[in-house]
């Protein structure tokens, strides 16, 4: 008994181990009752049993002879291969590939395999899908008439596997496998030119994803050259053939995909409402077409624009809508995938959200295996250096192998480690890890600056900016000349990304705006210029959405305030920066707040005052502190729907969090309020006339 289910694997299902040990159903009970009371198996579930220790199983399988164990695995392979057991079982084909390739069924095994991968992509699988198909390929000249079991040919099997490979977010795998297969096809894929077609529209589709741009323009144009098209048109005007031969032939997914391409062309040129105009329809089209590549596409381009444009609302919930389709089909690492994970993850940061931006970020992968999860992570550095957290330091570590294979990695990664070198006063770092920053931008686009220049170049003038204020200190002139003239390179380079040579009539988002007017400030500070004027325009363009970057605008605006000695002024904004930063748990900007404090003889508090807390006027006219007032803002929307009943659940949902999130919430509340529990919670906040929250779209 014990050797059949040795066999059967690690978990052992109770019929198929009886039937395979050919013991009667006396004998075999008896078998595994002695075996369960002596510990080598354990009950699993109500249909079968595990070896409580997975040597115990590699034992007993290396003790078999090989004859013995080809036989057993035939009589699993045999039991599995039954068909009402293969459409109702999830899992049996793949059971059934194994045990057909150990038993040396080489066909049994190819169409078990490829079933298997089919299964896998149905169960959102697509690593197991593509190990499946990987398999099958491998198999496949092994094999007496592979495609009539198959039901494919070797062509479209190895196309499946790379688009799999691929959904798993290894993309350096799927380019591989479809540059192999593109090369299987023949020179203008004259095998097959509809496969040679949709693998080179693949392959240029996830080039641009690794930054091989020119490679991926040469496969789009080997998939078009196919085409009955002329052979140069305009982008807009090949976007818009596409989209009258999506209409003509009724494809709206098609049409949903050539709406995004336009949209993207129409945002370059200038006209934002219209691409988020486009985007908003393509997206629409995509989901009733249920083609999820698509949806993802437009749900990314139509959130990112949101972002960008400053509709912070709008963007978290078309990310967290994309992520959560793209992670119910098993292809959050896949591309759009993670891109909507960290849009998602961005739209709470930037509006301050940080508790929620929090839990996001602890869910990307720290020891990172793939350019996707690299890419994730450098994502997460971007509060792991607001609030200066430990996971900078092992982040980095992970990250530094990929900052050499991928530009994306290296951008995000480099430039937010500039902004830690900065917080940390290393001057020098800071403005080494920001130039290489703007290095690796310079890589996606050869010979021209792009506006994610701006941020990187702003980084390193506050580091030079410092630099020559310290020169100037010490009365070293030469090196505060020396410090200023390289913030004079920094901010030309600055200037001619937000310029953007190759698109030159694209408008800048909120956050492009904000980080070039922080540029110019910074640029007139090393300068010795520390106008009040430049960082309240840094202050204006990123405006109350964008709360951390106008908290840190607040902080230089309120240095420069008090250095004109206007400290009436400069206490303000200080105290406004004060209250983010404490709110946020944004440390290193309060550590500078706090040193500015105590070098301007400012406080770091606002003067006392006889105030109502936020529950309303006090029982006769006391000044004595509310309950709710050590609540935040998001802690007192999350107690309204809780004092109306509504559980974590439903909290997250009409908050736009996750359910932990809230749970996170919920436990702050009780802790600060000193409630016991959720009851006495919502009573201290209907003894302090909180009301039930204004109904809202999420």
């Amino acid at each position: 008994m014990l050797r059949a289910a040795a066999v059967t694997g690690r978990r052992v299902n109770d019929e198929l181990a009886r039937q395979a040990s050919g013991l009667a159903g006396p004998e075999y009970d008896d078998a595994v009752r002695e075996a369960v009371a002596h510990q080598l198996l354990v009950q699993d579930d109500e249909h079968g049993y595990a070896f409580r220790h997975a040597l115990l199983r590699e034992a007993i399988y290396g003790d078999l002879l090989p004859g013995e164990r080809t036989r057993l695995h035939a009589r699993l392979a045999e039991l599995l291969a039954d068909e009402r057991r293969l459409a109702e079982v999830p899992g049996t084909a793949a059971e059934l590939a194994h045990h057909s390739l150990a038993s040396h069924d080489i066909p049994g095994a190819f169409a078990a395999s490829v079933a298997a991968g089919r299964e896998a992509e149905r169960l959102a699988a697509p690593a197991e899908a593509h190990r499946h198909y990987d398999l099958a390929l491998s198999l496949w000249e092994r094999v007496e008439d592979p495609e009539k079991l198959s039901g494919m040919g070797r062509g479209k099997l190895a196309f499946r596997s790379a688009l799999t490979a691929a959904d798993d977010g290894d993309i350096p795998r799927a380019v591989h496998q479809l540059r192999r297969l593109i090369a299987f096809l023949g020179e203008a894929g004259s095998d097959d030119p509809g496969l040679f077609c949709r693998a080179s529209e693949r392959l240029s589709y996830f080039l641009l994803d690794i930054d091989e741009d020119s490679e991926a323009i040469a496969a789009a144009e080997a998939a078009v050259a196919l085409l009955s098209m002329e052979d140069v048109a305009p982008a807009r005007s090949r976007a818009e053939q596409a989209l009258a031969a999506a209409r003509a032939a009724d494809a709206i997914w098609v049409e949903a995909d050539s709406l995004v391409t336009l949209g993207q062309l129409s945002e370059w040129a200038g006209r934002f409402e219209e691409a988020v105009g486009l985007f908003t329809r393509a997206l629409q089209q995509a989901r009733s077409a249920t083609v999820l590549g698509v949806e993802l596409r437009a749900a990314f381009q139509l959130a990112r624009a949101q972002l960008e444009s400053g509709d912070l609302v709008a963007a978290s919930r078309t990310a967290h809508e994309g992520v959560q389709r793209a992670e119910d089909a098993g292809v959050g690492l896949a591309p759009y995938g993670y891109d909507l994970q960290y849009v998602h993850y961005l739209a709470h940061y930037q509006a301050g959200e940080w508790v929620h931006a929090q839990v996001l970020a602890d869910g990307f992968a720290t020891r990172v295996t793939s350019a996707a999860e690299a890419r994730l992570s450098a994502m997460a550095l971007f509060l792991d250096v607001a609030r200066d957290q430990a996971a900078v330091a092992e982040r980095r570590t992970w990250l530094q192998p990929f900052f050499i294979t991928d530009h994306f990695t290296e951008y995000i990664g480099r430039g937010l480690l500039a902004e830690h070198a900065l917080w940390h006063g290393d001057l020098e770092t800071a403005v080494a890890e920001a130039e290489a920053t703007i290095g690796a931008s310079e890589k996606w686009e050869a010979g021209h600056r792009l506006p994610n220049v701006i941020r990187p170049a702003a980084v390193g003038l506050c580091a030079l900016a410092d630099q020559a204020w310290q020169a100037r200190a010490a009365g070293d002139a030469k090196r505060a000349s020396a410090a200023a003239e390289k913030a004079s390179r920094l901010v030309r380079i600055a200037r001619e990304g937000a310029a953007y040579p190759s698109r030159p009539s694209s408008v800048l988002g909120v956050d492009g705006r904000g980080w070039l007017a922080r540029a110019e400030a910074e640029w007139r500070r090393a300068q010795g210029d520390n106008d009040p004027a430049a960082w309240q325009a840094v202050a204006d363009a990123f405006g109350p959405v964008f709360v951390y970057e106008t908290a840190r605008s607040r902080y230089r605006l309120a240095e420069a305030l008090a250095e004109a000695g206007r400290r009436e002024e400069a206490q303000q904004e200080l105290l406004l920066a004060v209250e983010v930063a404490d709110r946020i748990g944004a440390r290193p900007l309060r550590s500078a707040l706090a040193d500015l404090a105590r070098r301007a003889r400012l406080s770091e508090r606002a003067a006392p005052r006889a105030a109502a807390g936020r529950g309303g006027a006090q029982p006769g006219g006391a000044a004595a502190r509310s309950p709710l007032a050590g609540l935040t803002d998001r802690e007192i929307e999350v107690l309204r729907l809780l004092a109306v009943g509504q559980s974590n659940r439903e909290i997250g949902a009409g908050l736009f969090i996750a359910t932990k999130t809230a749970s996170v919430h919920v436990s702050n509340i009780l802790a600060k309020l000193g409630a016991a529990s959720r009851t006495e919670a919502a009573a201290i906040a209907h003894a302090q006339g909180l009301g039930p929250p204004a109904s809202r779209n999420r």
